[in-house]
């Protein structure tokens, strides 16, 4: 008899890993329809897999997932926006950090106009050219 498996997929951040999670369902002989939600990160499967074999599957893929639980739709999508308000915060850390090193060498590009670092027969070589 098939069942509806619906499952919570943590580290999914591009189409490319939907389809990856998606293909390796679905050629399991158990699954009958594996469909999954970007926006929500949930996968619902179809077919006669037990929700661990499913869980173990997907975490063979690299990514971790468990069951839904029946809970209200808005206590999911505060757990989303916290798990989003992190990965999010990283990304801002990272973009800080590029900044600050980023901003400087372009600063001393533009005043200095030259951002090679000439060693003594470079020199040599470039004066023995322009004669």
């Amino acid at each position: 008899m098939s069942k509806k498996t619906t499952l919570i997929v943590d580290d999914v951040t591009c189409a490319s890993c939907v389809r990856d999670i998606e293909t390796g369902l679905r050629v399991r002989s158990d699954v009958s329809r594996a469909t999954m939600n970007f926006a929500d990160r949930t996968v619902t499967v179809n077919g006669t897999a037990a929700p661990m074999d499913l869980i173990r599957t997907i975490s063979e893929m690299g990514y971790s997932a468990r069951v839904q639980k029946d809970r209200e739709y808005d206590a999911l999508m505060v757990e989303r926006e916290s798990v989003d308000a992190a990965y999010y915060r990283q990304l801002v850390r990272h973009s800080t950090v590029a900044l600050l090193l980023g901003v400087p060498l372009m600063i001393y590009g533009i005043i200095t106009g030259d951002m090679t670092i000439d060693t003594p027969s470079e020199r040599n070589f470039r004066s023995f050219r322009s004669l």
